[in-house]
């Protein structure tokens, strides 16, 4: 079981923002232990509780970052949608008039 635990925090592909994840033994997590990776400040106030932390135990703890690209991709849809209405409507506008000979 360590040396499972060992291999899983030294994966390379969870080492996000450049820090490893870190492992926890604690009563108030459901299984008694777990990982937490430091969210991208680096720093936990609460052992792997920060709204920025990423954890194994809490199932909405990639709430913040789901959130966070949500509305990064809402914004850049509706900027690509505006930027397409508006280019149909200046076409139509300067083109959609002239008569035909």
């Amino acid at each position: 079981m360590l040396c499972d635990i060992a291999v899983v925090a030294n994966r390379k592909d969870l080492h996000l923002w450049n820090m490893p994840p870190k492992y926890i033994v604690s009563q108030s997590i459901p299984s008694g232990f777990g990982f937490y990776l430091c969210g991208e400040d680096g720093v936990s106030r609460s052992e792997g509780e920060d709204c920025d932390d990423i954890n194994s135990w809490a199932q909405d703890s990639t709430s913040y970052y789901h959130k966070r690209l949500f509305y990064r991709r809402m914004f850049r849809h509706n900027v690509v949608g505006l930027g397409m209405a508006i280019s149909v409507w200046l076409t139509c506008r300067l083109f959609g008039n002239r008569k035909r000979n």
